[in-house]
Protein backbone atom coordinates (compact mmCIF):
# COMPACT_ATOMS: atom_id res chain seq x y z
CA UNK A 1 0.00 0.00 0.00
CA UNK A 2 1.39 3.53 -0.78
CA UNK A 3 2.09 5.76 1.26
CA UNK A 4 0.71 9.10 1.60
CA UNK A 5 2.18 12.57 1.48
CA UNK A 6 1.03 16.02 0.33
CA UNK A 7 0.98 18.09 -2.68
CA UNK A 8 0.02 21.26 -2.08
CA UNK A 9 1.63 24.55 -0.58
CA UNK A 10 0.81 25.51 2.32
CA UNK A 11 -1.83 29.01 2.56
CA UNK A 12 -1.70 31.96 4.26
CA UNK A 13 -3.62 32.10 7.33
CA UNK A 14 -7.16 32.46 7.37
CA UNK A 15 -8.06 36.11 9.06
CA UNK A 16 -9.31 34.26 11.88
CA UNK A 17 -5.73 32.94 12.10
CA UNK A 18 -4.03 36.05 12.03
CA UNK A 19 -2.25 36.62 15.53
CA UNK A 20 -3.80 39.11 17.68
CA UNK A 21 -1.20 42.20 18.78
CA UNK A 22 -1.35 41.10 22.21
CA UNK A 23 -0.08 37.31 21.24
CA UNK A 24 2.96 38.41 19.36
CA UNK A 25 5.52 40.95 18.90
CA UNK A 26 6.21 41.15 15.68
CA UNK A 27 2.86 43.38 14.30
CA UNK A 28 2.35 44.98 17.37
CA UNK A 29 4.15 48.29 17.64
CA UNK A 30 3.42 51.70 19.77
CA UNK A 31 1.53 53.57 17.03
CA UNK A 32 -0.85 50.71 17.11
CA UNK A 33 -1.85 51.97 20.23
CA UNK A 34 -1.45 55.81 20.03
CA UNK A 35 -2.98 56.26 16.69
CA UNK A 36 -6.64 55.98 16.39
CA UNK A 37 -7.36 54.83 13.44
CA UNK A 38 -5.27 52.11 13.49
CA UNK A 39 -6.55 51.28 16.87
CA UNK A 40 -10.52 51.06 15.60
CA UNK A 41 -9.57 49.11 12.09
CA UNK A 42 -7.45 46.70 14.09
CA UNK A 43 -10.65 46.53 16.20
CA UNK A 44 -13.64 45.75 13.23
CA UNK A 45 -10.79 43.78 11.31
CA UNK A 46 -10.56 41.44 14.64
CA UNK A 47 -14.20 42.00 16.36
CA UNK A 48 -12.84 42.94 19.48
CA UNK A 49 -14.78 45.69 20.94
CA UNK A 50 -16.37 46.21 17.91
CA UNK A 51 -18.67 43.99 15.33
CA UNK A 52 -16.19 42.44 12.68
CA UNK A 53 -16.54 44.30 10.04
CA UNK A 54 -13.97 43.93 6.99
CA UNK A 55 -15.51 46.73 4.60
CA UNK A 56 -15.68 49.63 7.43
CA UNK A 57 -12.26 48.15 9.07
CA UNK A 58 -9.92 48.51 5.56
CA UNK A 59 -10.00 52.65 5.41
CA UNK A 60 -8.94 53.11 8.93
CA UNK A 61 -6.36 50.14 8.35
CA UNK A 62 -5.02 52.34 5.36
CA UNK A 63 -4.82 55.24 6.56
CA UNK A 64 -2.93 53.91 9.78
CA UNK A 65 -0.77 52.09 7.33
CA UNK A 66 -0.28 55.72 5.77
CA UNK A 67 0.70 56.65 9.32
CA UNK A 68 3.55 54.24 9.79
CA UNK A 69 1.69 51.73 11.89
CA UNK A 70 3.06 48.06 11.16
CA UNK A 71 0.61 46.38 12.24
CA UNK A 72 -2.05 48.25 10.20
CA UNK A 73 0.48 47.35 7.23
CA UNK A 74 0.49 44.02 7.77
CA UNK A 75 -3.70 44.12 7.67
CA UNK A 76 -4.28 46.25 5.15
CA UNK A 77 -1.83 43.91 2.78
CA UNK A 78 -3.32 40.85 4.14
CA UNK A 79 -7.19 42.03 3.30
CA UNK A 80 -5.86 43.21 -0.31
CA UNK A 81 -4.58 40.36 -1.01
CA UNK A 82 -7.36 38.19 0.27
CA UNK A 83 -10.00 40.80 -0.85
CA UNK A 84 -11.62 41.38 3.00
CA UNK A 85 -13.47 44.41 2.39
CA UNK A 86 -11.80 45.79 -0.83
CA UNK A 87 -10.98 44.56 -4.01
CA UNK A 88 -8.34 42.03 -4.27
CA UNK A 89 -5.84 43.55 -5.29
CA UNK A 90 -1.82 42.13 -5.37
CA UNK A 91 0.27 45.23 -6.59
CA UNK A 92 -1.01 46.98 -3.69
CA UNK A 93 -0.84 44.35 -1.00
CA UNK A 94 2.40 43.75 -2.43
CA UNK A 95 3.31 46.95 -1.71
CA UNK A 96 2.54 47.12 2.07
CA UNK A 97 3.85 43.62 2.65
CA UNK A 98 7.13 45.21 1.41
CA UNK A 99 6.69 48.03 3.81
CA UNK A 100 6.54 45.65 6.32
CA UNK A 101 9.37 43.69 5.86
CA UNK A 102 11.25 46.87 5.75
CA UNK A 103 10.05 47.82 9.23
CA UNK A 104 9.02 45.20 11.21
CA UNK A 105 10.91 42.75 13.78
CA UNK A 106 12.22 38.79 12.73
CA UNK A 107 8.40 37.29 13.06
CA UNK A 108 6.38 40.11 11.60
CA UNK A 109 8.85 39.89 8.49
CA UNK A 110 8.78 36.47 8.46
CA UNK A 111 4.89 36.54 8.28
CA UNK A 112 4.48 38.89 5.47
CA UNK A 113 7.57 37.56 3.40
CA UNK A 114 5.71 34.16 3.49
CA UNK A 115 1.99 36.12 2.33
CA UNK A 116 4.15 37.95 0.07
CA UNK A 117 5.49 35.18 -1.84
CA UNK A 118 1.86 33.75 -1.90
CA UNK A 119 0.81 36.56 -3.76
CA UNK A 120 3.68 36.14 -6.69
CA UNK A 121 2.64 32.26 -7.02
CA UNK A 122 -0.64 33.05 -7.82
CA UNK A 123 0.12 34.53 -10.92
CA UNK A 124 2.48 32.02 -12.13
CA UNK A 125 4.83 33.36 -14.59
CA UNK A 126 8.56 32.61 -14.69
CA UNK A 127 9.02 36.33 -13.39
CA UNK A 128 6.85 35.62 -10.23
CA UNK A 129 7.54 31.88 -9.49
CA UNK A 130 11.35 33.65 -9.07
CA UNK A 131 10.38 36.40 -6.79
CA UNK A 132 8.22 33.52 -4.97
CA UNK A 133 11.27 31.71 -4.22
CA UNK A 134 13.02 34.66 -3.01
CA UNK A 135 10.47 35.58 0.00
CA UNK A 136 9.49 32.01 0.79
CA UNK A 137 13.64 32.08 1.09
CA UNK A 138 13.46 35.43 3.03
CA UNK A 139 10.18 33.96 5.47
CA UNK A 140 13.12 31.12 6.26
CA UNK A 141 15.80 33.52 7.34
CA UNK A 142 13.51 35.01 9.58
CA UNK A 143 12.25 31.95 11.65
CA UNK A 144 8.78 31.00 9.36
CA UNK A 145 8.13 27.57 10.44
CA UNK A 146 5.80 26.64 7.38
CA UNK A 147 8.09 28.52 4.89
CA UNK A 148 10.45 25.62 4.09
CA UNK A 149 7.83 23.39 2.51
CA UNK A 150 6.27 25.78 0.13
CA UNK A 151 9.73 26.35 -1.12
CA UNK A 152 10.78 22.36 -0.66
CA UNK A 153 7.45 22.21 -3.26
CA UNK A 154 8.54 24.37 -5.66
CA UNK A 155 11.64 22.67 -5.95
CA UNK A 156 10.07 18.97 -5.92
CA UNK A 157 8.18 19.62 -8.65
CA UNK A 158 10.00 22.28 -10.80
CA UNK A 159 7.66 25.50 -10.18
CA UNK A 160 9.47 27.61 -12.29
CA UNK A 161 12.95 25.86 -12.25
CA UNK A 162 14.07 22.72 -12.64
CA UNK A 163 13.71 20.04 -10.04
CA UNK A 164 16.05 19.73 -7.37
CA UNK A 165 15.56 16.96 -5.25
CA UNK A 166 18.54 17.34 -3.06
CA UNK A 167 17.26 21.35 -2.23
CA UNK A 168 14.16 19.74 -2.02
CA UNK A 169 14.72 17.35 1.07
CA UNK A 170 17.45 19.95 3.07
CA UNK A 171 14.04 22.32 3.00
CA UNK A 172 11.80 19.72 3.69
CA UNK A 173 14.13 18.98 6.82
CA UNK A 174 14.72 22.56 7.92
CA UNK A 175 11.06 22.62 8.00
CA UNK A 176 10.85 19.23 9.75
CA UNK A 177 13.25 20.51 12.45
CA UNK A 178 10.72 23.63 12.92
CA UNK A 179 8.15 21.53 13.86
CA UNK A 180 5.98 21.69 10.61
CA UNK A 181 4.17 18.25 10.64
CA UNK A 182 3.56 18.62 6.87
CA UNK A 183 7.35 19.18 6.31
CA UNK A 184 7.74 15.88 8.89
CA UNK A 185 5.28 13.76 6.68
CA UNK A 186 7.35 14.27 3.24
CA UNK A 187 10.77 14.44 4.40
CA UNK A 188 9.82 10.96 5.57
CA UNK A 189 8.46 10.34 2.45
CA UNK A 190 11.99 11.72 1.01
CA UNK A 191 13.68 9.21 3.31
CA UNK A 192 11.41 5.95 2.49
CA UNK A 193 12.06 6.17 -1.54
CA UNK A 194 15.25 8.13 -1.54
CA UNK A 195 14.36 11.29 -2.78
CA UNK A 196 17.55 13.37 -2.49
CA UNK A 197 18.94 11.17 -0.53
CA UNK A 198 19.39 7.78 0.78
CA UNK A 199 17.20 5.47 1.56
CA UNK A 200 16.09 5.14 4.71
CA UNK A 201 13.19 3.68 6.01
CA UNK A 202 13.80 3.84 10.29
CA UNK A 203 14.47 7.62 9.63
CA UNK A 204 11.51 7.48 7.50
CA UNK A 205 9.46 5.80 10.40
CA UNK A 206 11.07 8.42 13.36
CA UNK A 207 9.70 11.65 10.78
CA UNK A 208 6.37 9.97 9.92
CA UNK A 209 6.08 9.40 13.95
CA UNK A 210 7.19 12.84 15.12
CA UNK A 211 4.36 14.17 12.41
CA UNK A 212 1.51 11.44 13.98
CA UNK A 213 1.98 12.87 17.46
CA UNK A 214 1.57 16.14 16.48
CA UNK A 215 -1.86 14.81 14.95
CA UNK A 216 -1.14 14.91 11.79
CA UNK A 217 -3.78 12.17 9.67
CA UNK A 218 -1.32 11.13 7.18
CA UNK A 219 1.22 10.48 8.88
CA UNK A 220 -1.05 8.29 11.39
CA UNK A 221 -1.69 6.20 8.76
CA UNK A 222 1.44 6.11 7.42
CA UNK A 223 2.85 5.00 11.21
CA UNK A 224 -0.09 2.20 10.79
CA UNK A 225 1.26 1.05 7.13
CA UNK A 226 4.90 0.33 8.90
CA UNK A 227 3.58 -1.66 11.99
CA UNK A 228 0.77 -3.26 9.44
CA UNK A 229 3.92 -4.45 6.72
CA UNK A 230 7.07 -4.49 9.10
CA UNK A 231 8.88 -1.49 7.58
CA UNK A 232 11.41 -0.12 9.46
CA UNK A 233 9.86 -1.27 12.57
CA UNK A 234 8.96 -4.97 14.19
CA UNK A 235 5.66 -6.18 12.67
CA UNK A 236 2.75 -5.43 15.17
CA UNK A 237 -1.01 -5.36 14.09
CA UNK A 238 -1.70 -3.99 18.09
CA UNK A 239 0.06 -1.04 17.00
CA UNK A 240 -1.27 -0.47 13.29
CA UNK A 241 -4.94 -0.64 14.43
CA UNK A 242 -3.84 2.44 17.08
CA UNK A 243 -2.28 4.67 14.74
CA UNK A 244 -4.94 3.67 12.41
CA UNK A 245 -7.89 4.58 15.13
CA UNK A 246 -5.97 8.02 15.69
CA UNK A 247 -6.19 8.74 12.09
CA UNK A 248 -9.95 7.48 11.25
CA UNK A 249 -11.05 9.67 13.93
CA UNK A 250 -10.24 12.53 12.17
CA UNK A 251 -12.00 11.33 9.21
CA UNK A 252 -9.18 9.79 7.25
CA UNK A 253 -11.32 7.02 4.93
CA UNK A 254 -8.03 4.97 4.31
CA UNK A 255 -7.88 4.28 7.78
CA UNK A 256 -11.10 3.99 8.38
CA UNK A 257 -11.41 0.94 5.49
CA UNK A 258 -8.06 -0.91 7.09
CA UNK A 259 -9.83 -1.08 10.23
CA UNK A 260 -12.59 -2.86 8.76
CA UNK A 261 -9.90 -5.55 7.50
CA UNK A 262 -7.61 -5.67 10.53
Amino acid sequence: MALLRYYVKRASKSEKQIPHPAQTAGIRDDKVVRNGAAKLGRELFYGTRRKRNYKKAFPFLLQGATEGSIHSQYLAAYALANGLGTKRNFDRARYWYTRVVRNAPPDAIAEAAFDLAITYTERGSKADLRAARYWYGRAIQNGHPEAPFNLARMYETGEGTKPNPRKSFLLYKKGAKRGDPWAQCNLAICYAEGLGTAKNIRESVRWFRKAANQGDAKSQYNVGLAYLDGEGVRTSEKHARRWFLKAARQGHKRAKRLLRKT
